[in-house]
């Protein structure tokens, strides 16, 4: 028997595959005239059929596999919920402790003012994972975000947001931002119905200056 696994899926059940019916080789040196076109007629309906019948096992595994992620996002969205002594491990990325960015809850960046830049890093570090183990749930835009991750630490930790007003360039560079302006036990619902816009929204925080 042939197993596929599905990429990023290694712990669930494998998707068992029949093994392809092997059309015999003809050990004659082969010609184009000498092979009578019944023959070859039928071997490449047997191969057809192979094929077809492969192709349908591989749509089947990826319906399959997508219904188990809408239905862990749908969980997600519903179950995940954030305190300071929480640890959010709902996303597909291995969890992690995030010590730092717990302390700061839902009131916003402020506590970064006080911290050392060594733990400024620190912040950075977990801010990534967040944003990484997010969006492995939600899906959307990853790269402009990810990018941005230190300046927006940066940022918020030297300026008086929000009554200094942070303009991104790209509104998808909003994902670090909205973890540390208390939106974090929000993130998983990013894109989502009810859940968090995928841009600055200002009807959403006082820390969005558009949108």
């Amino acid at each position: 028997m042939m197993a596929l696994v599905p990429v990023g899926h290694a712990s669930e059940e494998a998707f068992v595959l029949p093994r392809p019916r092997i059309v015999p080789c003809i050990t004659r040196e082969l010609q184009p005239a000498s092979l009578h076109a019944a023959e070859f007629t039928a071997t490449t309906h047997s191969l057809a059929a192979v094929g077809t019948s492969v192709s349908l096992a591989l749509v089947s595994a990826a319906a399959v596999q997508a219904r188990r992620r809408r239905s862990a996002r749908k969980a997600n969205a519903a179950t995940v919920t954030m305190g300071v002594e929480s640890k959010i491990q709902k996303g597909y990325f291995p969890p992690r402790p995030t010590p730092l960015l717990d302390s700061l809850g839902p009131d916003g960046p402020q506590g970064l003012r006080s911290m050392t830049v060594g733990q400024l890093k620190d912040v950075a570090e977990e801010v990534r994972w967040q944003v990484l183990d997010a969006v492995s749930v939600s899906g959307g835009h990853l790269g402009a975000g990810l990018g941005v991750v230190d300046l927006t630490v940066a940022l918020h930790a030297v300026y008086d947001t929000p009554r200094d007003e942070l303009c991104w360039d790209v509104a998808h560079q909003c994902q670090p931002h909205k973890v540390l302006t208390g939106r974090r036990d929000r993130i998983y619902t990013l894109r989502q119905g009810g859940g968090l816009s995928g841009f600055a929204k200002r009807s959403e925080s006082e820390y969005d200056a558009f949108g």
